[in-house]
């Protein structure tokens, strides 16, 4: 790297600036951003070096390297060599523009400070930074995550994540993604706050801290710092005295190594007066390290994976609701699986189970051939195979949705298609996270015994969660058919 820095000082600003087009370029084209960080971080080191006076030392842009892996960098100045060295991987995964490029920070005044003192780092290259914090309105939010970069608080994003799954509106929503967010504080995002639940409840968008400030409230979504981090595609953090113990939960729970990073006498110097130069964060703060259980927090966050789990394939689905795309298609594949199950759901082995059958659809839709016809299809003399049976419905009710849309028109049926699963799923959500949270209670209190409390823990949460899914279907299906809708004039 030190002959590409030496080429890196030949160049003009602009010419410099120019440097990341032609990188997100062959990012497009392609070229796996690995490969570029030789180039991407000399440009960065030359850049910091004109900014602000110093020139990053070796061991920073190593911790750079190492972030970029990603994994876990071990830099014993801590906060204030991790705010440069935190720039490299940032520049470098925002270079394939696709946004959610996050620096998680320790608190709101780290997260403002950090971008604004690197953010002329940041200009020069053609890029912008931006940052959150608690007092931070939406409109505020919005310019800040449409940055390449941007600065906040595990809490602050997280609560955003949640904030943009509950809206109705994706022109609302403040995030664009979760490619790659790199944690100034390791082991307090990572250990000390990884089962901290982010809970909003109702009225008013509030956002306790903690489960004992909604109790009594109706809980609309909530994940756990640690569920939320998992939803990033990749995931890096910086810590200042990594314990051995400390180095096992990270591999444990996030799957990252600690690399350590070896620093010299001094953090960096001034490029004027050969002098130790203060780079931005805080200084080392060397608080103590508490014992850490390894074993029972280990166990603990399985218990909360399984819902962060949940809630992050809730969101996800209604992610792809709320883009709105390919409705029809959606609401249509949503009509044959409803139909599949409610034909496997009776054995058909005698009038009877035909017969419930039939109640059982006609509480979905109207329709129009009854049970005997079914069976007058085949002569009155043997009941209807289940896949005849579920062919047959399937194609009266396709014909009966034909019908509704004929009735609405295209264009407001997308609509109510959309607000309709839209609904349903908040419902769902809610009614599934109070179930959870009276099986986690109903847990919390039971012996162990021979049972594996865990397993039938997961077992009982994913049943809830599969007969939520399937109630979830139906429900919509019947709204859909049965919502009135008042047409205007024209």
């Amino acid at each position: 790297m030190t002959a590409l820095e030496e080429e890196m000082r030949t160049r003009t600003d602009a010419e410099l600036r120019a440097l990341t087009e032609a990188y997100r370029s062959r990012a497009a084209d392609g070229e796996i951003l690995g490969a570029l960080v030789p180039e991407v971080y000399a440009a960065v080191r030359e850049v910091t070096r004109r900014v602000l006076g110093v020139r990053t030392h070796d061991p920073q842009v190593m911790a750079g390297v190492v972030l970029a892996l990603p994994a876990i960098a071990q830099m014993d100045d801590g906060g204030a060599d991790s705010t440069l060295a935190c720039v490299f991987p940032a520049v470098l995964h925002a270079l394939a523009d696709e946004g959610g490029v996050h620096v998680i920070t320790s608190d709101d005044d780290a997260a403002s400070r950090d971008a604004e003192r690197m953010g002329p780092v940041f200009r020069m290259l053609g890029m912008e930074a931006g940052a959150i914090g608690h007092e931070s309105v939406p409109r505020e939010r919005h310019v800040a995550y449409r940055a390449d970069v941007t600065y906040g608080t595990a809490h602050e994003f997280g609560w955003d994540y949640l904030r943009d799954n509950l809206t109705w509106n994706v022109d609302e929503c403040v995030q664009r993604g979760h490619r790659f967010a790199v944690v100034c504080d390791a082991e307090r995002s990572l250990i000390d706050e990884c089962r901290t639940p982010l809970i909003i409840t109702a009225p008013g968008g509030d956002a306790p801290d903690s489960p004992e400030d909604s109790e009594d409230r109706l809980v609309l979504a909530q994940i756990t710092i640690r569920g939320y981090l998992d939803t990033y595609d990749e995931l890096a953090a910086v810590t200042a005295t990594a314990t051995p113990e400390a180095a096992e939960v990270y591999r444990r729970l996030y799957h990252l190594d600690v690399v350590p990073v070896e620093q010299p006498s001094i953090r960096a110097v001034d490029a004027a007066t050969d002098r130790p130069a203060h780079t931005g964060g805080p200084e080392p703060t060397g608080r103590p390290r508490r014992a850490i259980d390894l074993v029972t927090l280990e166990r603990k966050v399985q218990y909360d994976e399984v819902l962060d789990e949940q809630c992050r394939l809730f969101y996800a689905r209604r992610w792809d609701i709320l883009q709105g795309d390919d409705m029809s298609v959606r609401v249509r594949r949503l009509l044959d699986e409803v139909i599949d199950g409610c034909v496997a759901s009776y054995p058909v082995r005698d009038m009877d189970d035909l017969h419930e059958l039939g109640e059982a659809v006609r509480n979905l839709y109207p329709m129009s051939p009854a049970v005997s016809e079914l069976v007058a299809a085949h002569g009155g003399r043997t009941l209807p195979r289940r896949r005849i049976i579920g062919e047959r419905i399937k194609a009266d009710i396709h014909a009966a949705y034909d019908r509704r849309e004929h009735d609405l028109g295209s264009e407001i049926l997308r609509e109510l298609e959309q607000r309709v699963l839209l609904a349903v799923a908040d419902r769902t959500l809610r009614d599934h996270l109070a179930n959870v949270d009276r099986l986690t209670d109903e847990f919390a209190s039971a012996r162990p015994g021979t049972r594996d409390l865990l397993a039938e823990y997961r077992r009982r949460a994913w049943e809830l969660f599969y007969t939520a899914e399937a109630t979830a279907k139906k429900e919509a299906v019947r709204f859909l058919f049965h919502l009135d809708v008042e047409l205007e004039e024209p």
